[in-house]
């Protein structure tokens, strides 16, 4: 999987970014349930615009070869954008 992380293989970097909105956290899973069809558009429009973050890179350009950079930069702002919502919804009141 590393070697294909190394690549910014949009499959293996689209597993990585499912699994941080559905399998990381519980409270970032019912907040934002899987799509069924086209679950990059969905994370790209629902999630991160819901949450003011300007992706870096369109669900066209993430599938394409290429953009390897961008594509990392692309996984990192949901992952991070993730972790931050956790937080916040973990913390006790």
């Amino acid at each position: 999987m590393v070697s294909r992380l190394n690549e910014a293989c949009p499959k293996t970097l689209l597993s990585v970014v499912q699994y941080a909105m559905h399998g990381y956290s519980p409270h970032v899973s019912s907040l934002y349930p899987k799509a069924a069809e086209n679950p990059l558009r969905s994370i790209h429009s629902d999630f991160l615009a819901k949450i003011g973050v300007k992706p870096v890179m369109s669900p066209e350009q993430f599938l394409r070869p290429g953009f390897e950079q961008e594509k990392l930069r692309f996984v990192l702002q949901v992952v991070k954008a993730v972790r931050e919502i956790h937080k916040r919804m973990a913390k006790p009141l």
